[in-house]
């Protein structure tokens, strides 16, 4: 008969049977009451269309992911398909939450059922309030990374449960179950997200190989019946994958990446079509610059999730688990937290306005400081529990233990609170329904990126709007595409019907250019007609959807301050740039200032925002106002500056100049400049 460990003993007892029941509910409360309403810009509308169509995502597809948002919204419809979801997200939060908590409990087996229950409680708290996780259990594409997490703990569960010495079970050691368990969930969640799922692998491959207990035996040494096992058990997990072949040979509306061959479905399920755009092992050397801001983000991202309170809870909790002599489960931990952190410095590819993108892929250290800060709790419960104050006075420990299963997560609750209310996201759904509306009937559309692209495709395939508009994205004209496009301008017998596209600086216009020898473009809502250039002047009010998409969506008051709508507010910086350049070629400079001031106001990032500001004083010269123009040329030469382009900065103090040449400032401002 096996002898327990004194070093690894038994946990006592189960939770209250309402502890469960009531942590989900509280989160979930939270998480509904600031659940996205409609669509959210990373990338939701994708996903909700790919779970209500059954269609397939960009790779690596998210089989898992899409089957059980199909099912969720065939059986649980909540309102309108986005909606629907967005709580299918909510409901996977609140569910990694719980099984957090359930980790926390079976981890600190040998307190007490008091101290366990509140610790639990606080770590599992503080981690659903945490920013990035919160964020991805309001809206649909969150969901993914949500369940990710969910697959992660419970696969944390049957780690600590079997191989770790929480439960000692020593006979189940020596069966293949245990393993088939841990295999069966890795194997999920390399089907839902197996970028994410191998992060895990240098964790499991430093258990297997560094032995913390000498006494133990070593429970990941195979054998081959167990291998043959365990294989045939990852094979048939894995031939989920085979829904995107199937799904994509009935051309689906949505179909990324078309895998309908051998060699497709292999570039979906491996994402070499991203390899050179989202990996650094493609980037310029001049890319590699940005390392440092990018570490120095990943390292603030320990603060900005919780607080420093929060932290040293979480410090505390690795110094009380090496007390209690539960090496293998700190090895575990911080293996985990170490490779997710370099993985994602070295691996992933973004500029600092798309920094948002590692929130989404760190999420596996929330839950980690999740279970050290619920750990570090449970230590200063033990600790104040021994003082002389508390001892015999039940009510006391229960106070003071209130104080810390509450007032921890309502720290952190309030700090992310108004970041993460996304109740009033209608941003993305709008941007979208402007487009539709700005364009006439029997319309071709050829999207240019993410953003137009998968909010019509939503609209359409799932909300069912304008099915009279054909949406295409730029790449699909090859040769004989632009041919077509061209002779259909000019044969004036167009079998598409009007022509529209996202903004004219981007892949369309730049194609159009090398096959046509004139065009003319006229700005409408968020999107750009292409006519033959004597159709120039065609009528149609360029004014009244700007002025219903600033309203309605774009009012500094109305914008969400989440850093992932970045890129979507300078998207929608385009048609009032546009409209601006329309109308001076037209001669109307009357909105001129307006349109600018609203297009800046939208712009975060650098470069553009100094050529921006630039092309305003430009403008400016024409409406005869110097003292303005010098100083939009003076705040274009200051962003310029900011970014080290001091060339361009000191030519603009040179156009500030020329407008105001007895500015003393601007003239030693030059000087200093010129200066070597």
């Amino acid at each position: 008969m096996a002898v327990q460990s004194r070093r690894n003993p038994l946990p006592s007892g189960s939770p209250p049977w309402w502890s469960g029941p009531l942590l989900f509910l509280t989160v979930f409360v939270a998480y509904a009451r600031t659940l996205n309403p409609s669509l959210f810009r990373n990338d939701s509308p994708e996903t909700i269309t790919a779970c209500i169509t059954l269609g397939v995502s960009h790779p690596p597809g998210y089989p898992l992911h899409s089957l059980l948002g199909h099912i969720f919204a065939m059986t649980a419809p909540l309102g309108n398909p986005a909606i629907t979801l967005n709580f299918f997200s909510a409901i996977l939060g609140a569910l990694g939450v719980c099984l957090l908590a359930a980790n926390l409990w079976l981890l600190l087996g040998n307190s007490g059922q008091t101290y366990r229950l509140v610790a639990a409680f606080a770590g599992a708290l503080a981690f659903a309030f945490s920013k990035s996780y919160w964020s991805a259990s309001l809206a649909a594409k969150g969901g993914i990374y949500s369940l990710q997490v969910d697959l992660e703990l419970i696969f944390f569960y049957f780690l600590q449960f079997y191989f770790l010495g929480a439960a000692g079970n020593q006979k189940a050691k020596r069966t293949w179950r245990p393993m088939a368990w841990l295999t069966f969930i890795f194997a999920l969640g390399l089907v839902n997200h197996w970028p994410t799922q191998f992060l895990t692998l240098p964790a499991l491959g430093t258990l297997a190989f560094v032995k913390t207990n000498p006494v133990a035996r070593n429970p990941f040494k195979p054998v081959t019946k167990h291998l043959i096992q365990t294989f045939a058990f990852v094979i048939l997990v894995l031939s989920l994958y085979l829904y995107l072949p199937l799904r994509a040979n009935q051309f689906p509306a949505l179909d990324f990446g078309a895998p309908l061959s051998l060699h497709r479905f292999l570039a979906c399920l491996l994402r070499m079509d991203y390899s050179k755009v989202e990996t650094m092992a493609s980037a310029s050397p001049e890319e590699f610059t940005a390392l440092g801001a990018k570490a120095l983000y990943l390292s603030d991202h320990f603060l900005n999730e919780f607080n420093s309170l929060f932290l040293f809870l979480a410090a505390l909790g690795v110094w009380g688990l090496l007390k209690k002599r539960r090496e293998r489960v700190i090895l575990f931990l911080l293996t985990l937290l170490l490779t997710t952190l370099i993985i994602n410095v070295f691996y992933l590819r973004v500029i600092p306005i798309e920094f948002w993108h590692l929130d989404d892929h760190t999420l596996s250290l929330n839950w980690v400081l999740g279970i050290f800060g619920g750990c570090g709790a449970e230590e200063t419960l033990e600790w104040l529990g021994k003082m002389h104050f508390f001892k015999g006075r039940l009510m006391a420990r229960w106070t003071l233990g209130s104080v810390v299963v509450i007032v921890l997560p309502i720290l952190v609750f309030f700090k992310h609170r108004d970041v993460n209310n996304q109740s009033r996201e209608f941003l993305y759904w709008g941007y979208g329904m402007t487009a539709l509306k700005s364009m006439d009937q029997n319309a071709r559309y050829f999207a240019e990126s993410d953003y137009d692209y998968f909010s019509i495709l939503y609209l359409q395939e799932v909300e069912h709007k304008r099915p009279d508009i054909s949406l295409k994205l730029t790449f699909s004209l090859a040769k004989k595409g632009w041919t077509d496009l061209i002779n259909s301008f000019s044969s004036r017998r167009s079998p598409w019907g009007p022509i529209y596209c996202a903004f004219p600086n981007g892949d369309f216009i730049t194609g159009y250019l090398k096959n046509a020898k004139t065009t003319s473009f006229k700005p409408t809502g968020t999107i750009t007609e292409f006519m033959p250039s004597k159709d120039s002047n065609n009528k149609g009010q360029v004014l009244q959807p700007l002025k219903e998409l600033w309203e309605e969506y774009l009012e500094p008051e109305r914008r969400s301050s989440n850093p992932i709508n970045g890129l979507l507010l300078e998207l929608c910086a385009h048609p009032y740039l546009n409209t601006a350049n329309y109308l001076k070629l037209k001669g109307d400079l009357s909105n001129w200032n307006d349109l600018y001031d609203k297009g800046l106001s939208l712009i975060q990032e650098n470069p553009w925002l100094a050529q921006t500001w630039e092309m305003r004083a430009d403008g400016d010269v024409s409406l005869g106002n110097n003292r303005e123009t010098a100083a939009a040329y003076v705040m274009s030469a200051l962003q310029y500056q900011s970014v080290g382009m001091e060339k361009e900065a000191r030519l603009c103090l040179k156009k500030a100049l020329a407008q105001d040449p007895s500015n003393a400032k601007l003239q030693k401002a030059l000087t200093s400049l010129e200066a070597p």
